[in-house]
């Protein structure tokens, strides 16, 4: 698994990221989890906020602000990050109502992306790490994706992070396992993955359009892009303009793509980021690959796709 030159981005992500789990984990199904409604009607707790901190103070340590920009969903970090070569795209905790919930599917995601010859900014290292199931997925471009899980939890054995457990210091990790997408094509072959909440009616009528086998539904965006990048799933959309921001889809898209699958936006156009405006208004479609072509003509006469 040689991933230069981004292998030491990807470990330091990983690190970050084991870091503020143990420091949030006990904010996890508590009874006295504060929480608060930001502008544009998403939870926010203080666990958020404390992993936000928290990830970004143990990345400056070796990648200071002016050297590294930093975009995360939790603090404004000022726009000089349009300057830097390569950015710190943060989700400290994706799916934080199902972690309000005491859920399992939601999780902390960490990613870089730069400034390739092209002149757009690519995801290049990721890790989305679901500390509930003890997985940690995660790529590095041109690398390959894997997920390592944590290891010795047969017969109910408690989790690095839970009481009577290791700590982060004495966690063990089962060798990682590379992760490859589908290879189905017929859209009437295929399992959808979708958010878990009441799904909206422009999903609904994409759904329908493509007729597919299956419907799952899971919380994070990036648990529901890893279940594709696992062959759990053969694709994922979310065609509600503005709502997926970069934050939410950075790491999971290279561990989908070095998965061997592709993210587009609604209509086919490649992500870039480190945009001024993080959110992306023409939707997001995840998909295995070799049926993403299909499934963009199967919606491509909704009249309501965002534009």
């Amino acid at each position: 698994m040689t991933m230069e030159p981004w292998d030491e981005l990807l470990a330091d992500a990983e690190r970050a990221a084991l870091r503020a789990w143990e420091a949030i984990s006990p904010y996890w199904r508590s009874s006295g989890l504060e929480s608060f409604v930001k502008a544009d009607d998403s939870p926010v707790t203080v666990a958020d906020r404390m992993a936000d901190k928290l990830i970004v103070e143990s990345l400056q340590e070796r990648y200071p602000a002016s050297e590294y920009g930093y975009l995360t969903e939790e603090f404004e970090h000022g726009l000089e990050r349009l300057e830097r070569r390569r950015v710190w795209i943060i989700d400290p905790i994706d799916g934080t109502r199902d972690f309000m919930r005491g859920g399992s599917q939601f999780a902390i995601q960490v990613g870089v992306a730069e400034r390739l010859e092209d002149g757009h900014y690519r995801p290049v290292a990721a890790v989305v790490y679901q500390p509930i199931t003890g997985d940690v997925f995660f790529a590095a471009r041109g690398g390959g994706a894997f997920v390592r899980r944590e290891a010795d939890l047969t017969n109910g054995a408690a989790m690095w992070w839970q009481e009577g457990g290791r700590g982060l210091a004495g966690a063990s990790w089962d060798a990682p396992k590379a992760l490859r997408a589908s290879r189905k094509a017929d859209l009437s072959a295929l399992t959808a993955v979708i958010t878990s909440s009441r799904p909206p009616e422009r999903l609904k009528r994409a759904l329908d359009k493509i007729a597919v086998k299956d419907v799952f539904q899971s919380g994070s965006m990036g648990v529901k892009v890893a279940m594709v990048a696992s062959d759990r799933a053969d694709f994922y959309m979310n065609l509600e303009p503005n709502r997926c921001k970069e934050w939410d889809i950075c790491a999971p898209q290279l561990i989908l793509e070095e998965a061997g699958g592709r993210v587009s936006d609604a209509f086919g156009r490649e992500l870039t980021y480190n945009l001024e405006s993080p959110a992306k208004t023409n939707g997001v479609v995840a998909s295995n690959r070799v049926s993403h072509e299909a499934i963009l003509s199967a919606i491509a006469d909704l009249e309501d796709l965002p534009r």
